[in-house]
């Protein structure tokens, strides 16, 4: 079964003209996040898994392919959860 993520509740978030900045207030760091690390964190308001967070990244940009999606989407699970942003659940 693969791991489901999910936002952490403590994160603070702000839409940016093309993405959104998001804040740990517990360790005062910023992250800036693209549009599709928007959609991603933003899909994270309820726990998915990658697979799922894939798929409706490739649904919502159209010139992303699914393999694409799929190692854009691991790589920004994996930043995110290296600097405590989301958690598995």
């Amino acid at each position: 079964m693969s791991d489901r993520y999910q936002q952490r509740a403590a994160i603070e978030a702000a839409p940016l003209e093309d993405g959104m900045i998001l804040l740990d207030p517990e360790t005062n760091q910023f992250s800036v996040l693209n549009q599709t690390a928007s959609a991603i964190w933003t899909r994270l308001a309820q726990a998915a898994t990658s697979e799922e967070v894939t798929a409706e990244v490739a649904s919502r940009f159209a010139e992303v392919t699914e393999g694409e999606a799929r190692s854009d989407v691991d790589e920004t699970l994996r930043q995110m959860v290296e600097r405590k942003l989301i958690t598995r659940v």
